[in-house]
């Protein structure tokens, strides 16, 4: 079985960083901290004599500590994707439409009527957990020391052996995906791939009625793909590397790319899942493979999704209107920022029927197990809420804040952000100097850190399925590598991870 190996020894992390470092981190500081919340104030078209001093400066707080964050996220110009997806969701996603409703005193039309005297407790929440994350990122970085060449032979000796790609593997898991990609879109009818989103999910319903069932099959017709499209672009990157005239996958690599395209749309897709598909190829195609095209490409995205998020609602039914949805006013009317409105709802929840303990978090662990098998199996936490509060639009958000906070209250908010603040602050470390020439790693952060918006915003359960395809997939083309491969890498990747920090 033929394996190729991307991994190269890291640089020095060590070197000052340049000049445009602390002008950009300063410079997006201004915009996100400073002039965002004017132009919120002064733009938002409701009145805000009636907002509650102490929660506009508690959302004012949390506006200006996670665009701080995602300034200086950006500013440093390395290509740590988990961090850049993390502060993105919240000062989008969060922080922004918070100090928006706070200040408007209302909530999107998809959460009427929320409970204003819990707005104190869920901005508190939100901010514990920004900050038990930061804690968890801190452990990280105590007890692990930076990917250096410099470190001992002991330890190098010590460390896991790195994944490498399976030519085998690969082929064959394009395979299935093609064999996948090809039954689905027969079942589906490929003239709805260009509909809408709304239509897309009717179809869906009627083909495939079990829910769990139906994310699975649209999953598997897409995303093996995708993985494969990474892969092998850098698997044949090893292969020019290596001198090799005759590269792998050059008929499969550009049908496998058509089929990713194909499934997952700007039309029928999801905002979200599309942004992952694109957001990962944008890695693949060196967005990110220096320190100004990771500046350019984070500030892009951020604007895009600040300013533009609800414009590409337009494809999600046949007849959709935008003029009421842009604008500081979007951030108050707009489903898409329904997240602090269910924090306080979840909030409003345990205040009345109290904490879960753990019950919601337990239909993630076991997505797989069909409803008809386990009537009881806990439901979207988004719909668990909506149901509580008697809304008749159910398809509603659930942050992993209001995840955290129903099944274990304040005990469990912390535990859950610290161990997610490791987590993502971990895999950052994995491929912090060498995006681009990283392999397996590569592939993973990729295409999950974009997918970490989806996770964020939730209901975890919608969102699990998908994510254990993406994550067999990936372990899937890869097999474990051989112990050379800690110490030896092609000449050309270990050139290009030299040179990125002085870019």
């Amino acid at each position: 079985m033929t394996v190729v190996s991307l991994r190269q020894p890291a640089p020095q992390a060590h070197r000052s960083q340049p000049i445009g470092y602390g002008f950009t981190a300063t410079l997006l500081t201004l915009v996100f901290a400073g002039l965002m919340p004017i132009y919120l104030m002064t733009t938002i078209p409701y009145p805000t004599d009636q907002a509650v001093v102490g929660d506009a400066v508690l959302a004012l707080i949390i506006l200006v500590y996670s665009g701080t964050r995602l300034a200086f996220v950006i500013g440093r110009g390395l290509p740590t994707l988990f961090a850049f997806a993390f502060w993105l969701f919240v000062y989008v996603f969060l922080a922004v439409p918070a100090f928006a409703q706070v200040l408007a005193s209302r909530s999107p039309g998809t959460t009427p009527d929320i409970s204003l005297e819990y707005n104190t407790e869920s901005l508190v929440i939100i901010l514990l957990g920004l900050v038990a994350t930061e804690v968890g990122a801190l452990f990280v970085s105590r007890r692990t020391g930076p990917t250096t060449p410099g470190v001992s032979s002991r330890s190098r000796r010590a460390s896991p052996v790195p994944r490498e790609f399976s030519r085998a593997r690969i082929t064959l898991l394009a395979l299935g995906g093609f064999a996948m990609w090809v039954f689905y879109v027969a079942r589906i009818g490929p003239a709805t791939f260009f509909t809408s989103r709304e239509s897309m999910a009717l179809m869906r319903g009627v083909v495939f009625p079990e829910p769990t069932l139906s994310t699975i099959i649209a999953a598997s017709a897409s995303i093996p793909l995708l993985v494969c499209v990474h892969a092998m672009a850098r698997y044949r990157r090893a292969e020019v590397a290596a001198g090799i005239a005759k590269r792998s996958f050059t008929l499969m690599m550009p049908m496998a790319a058509f089929a990713v395209v194909f499934a997952i749309n700007v039309f029928s897709s999801s905002r979200y899942l599309f942004g992952t598909m694109a957001f990962s190829l944008l890695v693949l195609i060196g967005a990110f493979a220096t320190r100004a095209r990771i500046r350019w490409t984070m500030s892009i995205l951020t604007g895009v999704l600040l300013f533009g998020f609800p414009l590409f609602s337009i494809f999600r039914r046949e007849a959709t209107q935008t003029s009421s949805q842009l604008g500081a006013g979007a951030f108050v009317n707009s489903g898409d920022y329904d997240s602090f409105a269910q924090i306080n709802n979840a909030v409003n929840y345990v205040s009345v029927e109290g904490i879960l303990w753990g019950k919601q978090l337990l239909g993630p662990l076991v997505f797989w197990v069909p409803r008809s098998i386990w009537p009881d199996k806990p439901i979207d936490t988004g719909v668990f809420i909506a149901q509580f509060r008697g809304y008749r639009f159910e398809n509603l958000s659930a942050p992993f804040w209001a995840e955290a906070y129903l099944s274990g209250g304040w005990a469990g908010l912390v535990i859950l952000f610290v161990l997610l603040g490791f987590i993502l602050k971990k895999a950052d470390r994995t491929t912090q100097f060498d995006l681009a020439t990283s392999g397996v790693s590569g592939v993973a952060v990729a295409i999950l850190s974009f997918y970490l918006l989806i996770l964020l915003r939730g209901s975890l359960l919608q969102a699990t399925s998908m994510l254990a395809v993406m994550v067999f997939s990936i372990w899937f083309v890869s097999r474990r590598g051989t112990p050379q491969a800690r110490t030896t890498g092609d000449r050309r990747g270990l050139i290009r991870a030299q040179e990125f920090p002085r870019m």
